[in-house]
């Protein structure tokens, strides 16, 4: 390998080729195809046609092939090292020249070439760790490109882990101690962290000395290597590494940030990912030579002799299987070079860094020139403390662990959402979650950002119902005169022997008068011909008709007649069944059919003339009179009584024209006083019905959530507890009356616009820009 980069240097033309599926070209002997046998559970026996992966002989077997195909007689231009050839000459055509030469050589050789990979006539490539171009041969700067971008510590830990990775090669720095005593008087307990010119001076000094030599060595391919790894919580990192008689030197140094799936990984998998990455960047390296790994995870030593590996794990292995390394453990305590690579991407929260916070900035340097006036402060590797007091827990503890930490205004959303958003917090209220982050942070106006940041939270308001009181006041409904407003609703019973299923009610919402039809089926044409029969030309059109959402309600054939007939079709709200009057009745006349039906629930619709006699004929309590005194100026007498028994000797008295009419000219005076008694049973009801309830008001354009309301499906893996019990949000685009709201779903494009009774309505607060969630 040598030889080959001293020859290199002369190179002015470069083209670089590589072969596509190296090994799988090279066709098995047939003697050789037993060995490389395998058998997959119920598909039977398999064995390779071709060289395989994983083979220990398998990189001198094909470097033999490319050394056959490229012999001594074309070293001075071409060069082979296993799927890797390159092609150098001093002028073009000369390059012209060999190119088509070594193309023709792998064609005859039936080899294919991996076209994405090939650089061609350039003036610059990297092989081997190195940069070929007419300059000659100099370091590839990916080597040491994790020791330029290592970023100045942020505080004492930081430097400590500096010195501890430039101490593991000092012996090979000239003046090291000399260098790095800036860095050293920053451990001093009794002196500031000021990271200042003649730190940044040391700091680049020693990052210089680690990417040159003597630290840094070419790799000697007569030498074993090692790969030295490390993983954390976001990065991981490599060093791969040659035993000198002067001790150990770095060859090559690595790192990169986890992403956000490998993020979730435990920690052996994140370990196991550090040691399957360096490998896979390091093969030009060590394929085909025996290697060591080596890691500060004990738990990886059993990564070649895992039995019934699963998953990814299985994949890593058998990735693996076509290298020969032996897993070597170290302490963690003296695994500097790896540990700090990993490290330099740490994202610690109390590693702050670009502080703008103008209160954090002067509380801290207060505390740092008058640490004798500010008891209760205290400022360590950078960052500011105080000490929380607890007048129930101090005793029990001794005041231990009592110093929380001060976050700067740039962190505080990080502490916010961990405290509340993460799984180990689990959306807890205002109150708790500023008791968890309480026990660490502090800083001022805590209390009220906690509170903020929770009443901001999308997935609370998803998902919490309020604990006060529900919204919307009671509001009266003004009818002044008998069949202006007739309501409707529809109750459901089993199948009756005269196979009616369901149960149509119409009131008058002044005199309480109702009307009732069993029918079959819940149909807009049933519906519409009860309409007709019972109550337009039965008593008079009315001006309203009020109903649920129900299908049999809301449809065309409906619409449209009632359209025709001169009347407004008004509907109560979704899910606020409380808005129809007539559901006060239907409870009523249940009760009565249960009472008489016993257990012949299939004959619900016997007693129906009977029970609907029994409530018009009753006296209201709101009216103080009957439904059907206000209609007909009198009080219908029960079929049966006692009176009528034993009154049928006397005969009816008749009553003069004149005196009735009389009588109705008075029923309008009654009317008037029913309407006085009804706004004073308004005022009585709404005093309880108001009482625990807190009035709500939304302007056109304001941002609200929705109250879902999911019924139970037969769907696996669903259940209507766990979903979220407010949608939206929606805009208020209008209004109707004075607890109803039109809306219009904001996500998305639908021209439906729901009107929703206020009692389901929460306003959206919308969320500020949180923190996400490490992965």
């Amino acid at each position: 390998m040598d030889e080959i980069l001293d020859k290199l240097r002369k190179a002015r033309y470069i083209s670089k080729i590589d072969l596509k599926s190296a090994y799988h070209q090279v066709l098995m002997e047939e003697s050789s195809k037993e060995y490389t046998a395998f058998s997959v559970p119920g598909l039977g026996q398999f064995q390779f046609r071709r060289l395989p992966f994983g083979l220990k002989c398998a990189p001198m077997t094909f470097q033999r092939l490319m050394d056959k195909l490229f012999c001594s007689k074309v070293e001075k231009h071409v060069f082979a090292y296993l799927d890797d050839i390159i092609l150098v000459t001093e002028t073009f055509e000369q390059h012209m020249v060999w190119l088509e030469r070594v193309i023709r050589t792998l064609i005859d050789a039936k080899l294919v070439v991996n076209c994405d990979k090939c650089e061609f006539c350039c003036q610059s490539v990297k092989f081997l760790g190195y940069v070929l171009d007419s300059s000659g041969l100099r370091v590839d700067s990916d080597r040491v490109r994790p020791i330029y971008e290592y970023p100045a510590p942020k505080n004492v830990k930081q430097v400590r882990r500096l010195l501890g990775m430039v101490g593991w090669y000092s012996r090979f720095i000239k003046n090291e101690a000399e260098i790095k005593v800036p860095l050293s008087k920053l451990l001093r307990k009794d002196v500031a962290f000021v990271w200042g010119p003649e730190q940044e001076k040391a700091f680049d000094a020693l990052k210089r000395c680690l990417s040159e030599a003597p630290v840094l060595v070419r790799p000697d391919f007569s030498k074993e290597f090692s790969i030295q790894t490390d993983a954390l919580d976001y990065a991981v990192g490599a060093v791969l590494t040659q035993e000198y008689e002067d001790g150990e030197h770095p060859v090559y140094y690595v790192s990169r940030v986890l992403s956000r799936a490998e993020q979730r990984y435990t920690t052996t998998e994140k370990e196991c990912l550090a040691v399957i990455w360096a490998i896979e960047k390091f093969r030009p390296y060590v394929e085909g030579s025996r290697f060591k790994v080596v890691t500060d995870h004990r738990a990886l030593t059993w990564l070649r002799n895992f039995k019934d590996p699963q998953g990814r794990v299985a994949r890593w292995a058998f990735k693996l299987m076509e290298y020969d390394f032996e897993i070597v453990y170290r302490k963690g305590s003296v695994h500097y070079v790896p540990d700090a690579l990993s490290r330099a991407f740490d994202k610690e929260v109390c590693a702050f860094e670009k502080i703008e916070d103008e209160w954090y900035l002067k509380k801290r340097l207060d505390v740092q020139r008058e640490p004798s006036k500010f008891k209760d402060w205290t400022i360590e590797d950078g960052m500011l403390y105080k000490r929380g007091r607890s007048a129930l827990l101090d005793p029990v503890t001794n005041a231990e662990n009592g110093w929380r930490l001060v976050v700067p205004a740039e962190r505080r959303q990080r502490v916010l959402f961990d405290a509340h958003s993460l799984t180990s917090s689990g959306h807890l209220g205002a109150k708790k979650t500023y008791d968890r982050a309480a026990c660490e942070y502090w800083w001022p106006g805590m209390w009220y950002d906690v509170e903020k940041f929770c009443s901001a939270c999308e997935v609370c308001q998803r998902y919490k119902v309020p604990q006060t009181g529900p919204t919307g006041l009671m509001t009266r409904r003004v009818v002044d005169r008998p069949w202006v407003v007739v309501a409707a609703d529809m109750m459901e019973f089993p199948r009756s022997k005269n196979q009616n299923k369901y149960l149509l009610v119409f009131q008058d919402l002044f005199t309480r008068w109702i009307e009732v039809v069993p029918l079959k089926k819940a149909t807009g044409a049933n519906v519409l011909r009860a309409f007709e029969e019972l109550v337009l030309f039965r008593w008079e059109t009315p001006e309203f008709f009020f109903t649920d959402n129900g299908r049999e309600f809301d449809n065309g054939l409906l619409n449209e007649a009632l359209e025709g007939y001169g009347v407004k079709h008004l509907f109560t709200p979704p899910y606020h069944a409380q808005a129809n009057p007539v559901e006060r009745s239907n409870r009523t006349l249940k009760t009565m059919i249960a009472s008489f039906v016993n257990d012949k629930h299939d004959e619900w619709d016997r007693y129906l003339p009977q029970f609907r006699y029994a409530v018009n004929t009753a006296v209201q309590s709101t009216l103080k009179v009957s439904p059907a005194f206000l209609n007909m100026g009198r009080q219908p007498r029960q079929a049966k009584s006692l009176r009528r028994e034993v009154e049928k000797w006397c005969t009816t008295e008749f009553m003069k024209p004149s005196a009735w009419a009389e009588r109705m000219a008075k029923l309008d005076e009654l009317r008037e006083i029913v309407i006085e008694y009804v706004g004073a049973a308004y005022e009585k009801q709404s005093k309880y019905h108001n009482r625990g309830r807190k009035e709500a008001n939304f302007n056109i354009g304001d941002v609200v959530l929705r109250r879902t309301h999911n019924l139970l499906r037969g769907i696996d893996k669903y259940n209507a507890k766990l979903d979220e019990k407010y949608s939206g949000p929606y805009e208020v685009v209008g209004k109707k009356g004075v607890n109803v709201y039109i809306l219009r779903d904001m996500k998305k494009k639908s021209r439906k616009k729901p009107e929703v009774h206020v009692s389901h309505l929460k306003r959206f607060v919308q969320p500020r820009l949180a923190h996400r969630q490490p992965a």
